[in-house]
């Protein structure tokens, strides 16, 4: 009787051997899986924000009050100058608009109205470039317009008027009705978004280094979900998928059906040494 019950005691420690054995693999190949595919990516992380410079842009695009009002195809001045400190802000901020002015007086300046309609040639820009009309153009009774006593600006738009032709014509001159036309109004920008987590080493450059006028816009940047609405005001993000159940690995299920085997054993030897 005794003799068996060793050779029970010795197999009980050979299976309970090999049950380790078979847990300790199991066990190490979930680690190595694990460690080899990495975490899985936190797509809910906080969004990071860029600071973009966008450099002054001169010419082209109206200030002021004149950035109220219609901007008519091949203007000088877009958005038009209807007073003097409005004509000479257009010339301090573009100098396309200066040369074209150098040699108006503000000291003899006032502002007019037509007293008759008139044909006249008119000056008009193409991006930098001045050039004038080759035909003389229709200009309205009460149309306003500035002078000095000499040049004649035509307010709405900016364009000098000629009663003499002018040496700088374009072959790409449009026809007149072209020059009565309206530029289609843009929609108004969106307000520049407060810096919130600035990435490291990603800063804005010091303003004194920028050119004048430039303007910092901060870009959210980041993982998807969540952005800002027309105002500028954070969105929420898009709701999550649910998270499928885990599946366990073919190793899990190994180790965890050796330990229930070699319990069940260990529980039925027990009973059996006691009878």
């Amino acid at each position: 009787m005794p003799r068996k019950r060793k050779q029970r005691t010795a197999r009980f420690r050979r299976y309970l051997l090999v049950c380790g054995i078979i847990s300790s693999l199991g066990l190490g190949l979930s680690v190595y899986r694990a460690l080899r595919h990495g975490p899985a990516p936190d797509f809910h992380q906080p969004r990071a924000h860029l600071p973009i410079v966008i450099p002054a842009i001169t010419g082209g695009f109206a200030d002021g009050p004149s950035a109220r009002r219609p901007v008519y195809l091949y203007s000088v001045i877009p958005g038009g100058a209807y007073t003097l400190d409005e004509l000479q802000e257009a010339r301090l901020r573009d100098p396309v608009v200066s040369s074209h002015y150098s040699d108006f007086d503000p000291g003899h300046a006032k502002v007019l109205r037509l007293p008759r309609p008139m044909m006249a040639y008119v000056s008009y820009r193409l991006g930098s470039e001045i050039f004038w009309t080759r035909k003389q153009l229709h200009l309205v009774k009460g149309e306003t317009v500035l002078t000095d006593g000499v040049h004649r600006i035509r307010a709405r738009c900016g364009n000098q008027i000629s009663e003499k032709p002018q040496p700088k014509t374009s072959p790409l001159e449009a026809e007149e009705k072209a020059f009565n036309s309206v530029k289609p109004s843009h929609p108004k920008p969106l307000p520049m978004l407060a810096e919130l987590a600035p990435l490291p080493g990603l800063a804005a450059p010091p303003a004194e280094s920028l050119p004048s006028g430039s303007i910092i816009a901060v870009v959210p940047w980041g993982p998807i979900g969540g952005g800002y609405g027309p105002s500028g005001t954070p969105t929420k993000p898009p709701p999550s998928q649910p998270t499928p159940p885990a599946v366990p690995e073919p190793a899990s299920l190994l180790l965890f059906a050796s330990g229930i085997g070699g319990l069940s054993l260990a529980v039925r030897k027990r009973k059996k040494s006691q009878t």
